[in-house]
Order: C-alpha cells, then sequence, then structure tokens
C-alpha cells in the first residue's frame, strides 16, 4: 500500500490455492467446536472409565484434527477435552499433556495445516500435487502411530521431560 509500484504483481505470485484450503479447514474446525462436537466428544471421554484408552482417544483425536488445524490453536481445545483424565490419581497429568500434546504436533507436515500448507506453498524441485500426495502419506502413518507411541513413551513408561 505505501508502494504499489513495487509490489507489481504480488498479487498473481500467493498460493492463493493453498490459502484458501487453510481458510476452508480451520472454518471447518470452527464449524465443528460451534455445533457442539468438541463437548460431545469430551463427554464420551469422561464415560470411557479406562484412563489410559481414554488418553489414547484423546491422542488419536488429537492428531487427526492437529492434520487439518493449527497445532498451537487446537491445543487449546484439546486440552480441555482430556480434563475427565486429567483428575485421575492414578495417571500423571504432565505425562498425559505430553502424551497428547506430541500427538497433536507430530503432524505439522500436514498439506491441511498451517505449517504444511507453507511447505507446500515453497516446494521446488518437484510437482506440487506429488508433494501433497507425500505430505498425506506420511502423515497418515504419522496419525496410525504417533499416538500410540507417545502414549507408550509418556504415560506407561513415564519419560521424566
Amino acid at each position: 500500500m505505501i508502494a504499489p509500484s513495487k509490489q507489481d504483481g504480488i498479487l498473481k505470485e500467493m498460493p492463493w490455492g493453498v490459502i484458501f484450503l487453510v481458510v476452508g479447514m480451520v472454518t471447518y474446525v470452527g464449524v465443528m467446536e460451534k455445533i457442539g462436537v468438541i463437548s460431545y466428544v469430551t463427554g464420551l471421554i469422561a464415560n470411557m472409565g479406562n484412563p489410559l484408552m481414554a488418553t489414547l482417544a484423546v491422542s488419536y483425536v488429537g492428531g487427526f484434527v492437529s492434520a487439518f488445524a493449527s497445532t498451537t490453536g487446537f491445543l487449546a481445545s484439546v486440552i480441555p477435552i482430556a480434563t475427565p483424565i486429567l483428575q485421575d490419581p492414578t495417571l500423571s497429568a504432565n505425562n498425559i499433556i505430553s502424551a497428547v500434546s506430541a500427538s497433536a504436533s507430530i503432524v505439522d507436515l500436514s498439506p491441511l495445516s498451517s505449517a504444511g500448507a507453507l511447505l507446500l506453498a515453497n516446494v521446488q524441485g518437484i510437482k506440487e500435487r506429488v508433494f501433497f500426495r507425500q505430505l498425506l502419506l506420511t502423515i497418515g502413518v504419522f496419525i496410525a502411530f504417533g499416538p500410540g507411541l507417545a502414549l507408550l513413551l509418556f504415560v506407561v513408561i513415564g519419560m521424566p521431560w
């Protein structure tokens, strides 16, 4: 706005597809939160009865949803989901939060979240579609195995972080 002649063509270079993808996913997560999905999942977690399985479930929810949204923003809503588990005296609250946070953070490379979208927008030397599929495959593996590994390391073994 200060020097429009120096910024000529900048709008043409913006990765609009990636920008719209991220905005759409953030809107989708916001709608899910607004219609009560988060509250519903919290109720399901509270009624599980087994704190280890509940922690694993919250970790999987964290990993899956964080793949489509900003991890930092999502952690603010996933920790309240874990409230029933955090009140269990048999498990360490720090270890539960570590497991859930790790599960939500390892999927940051997702092309549907902000960090992965930035990677996708700046890819060079490889076709965008190929890179997009490779990121999705990688994130699929992270979502499938990450929460279980985080539960094992942080809650079952109890890594002293």
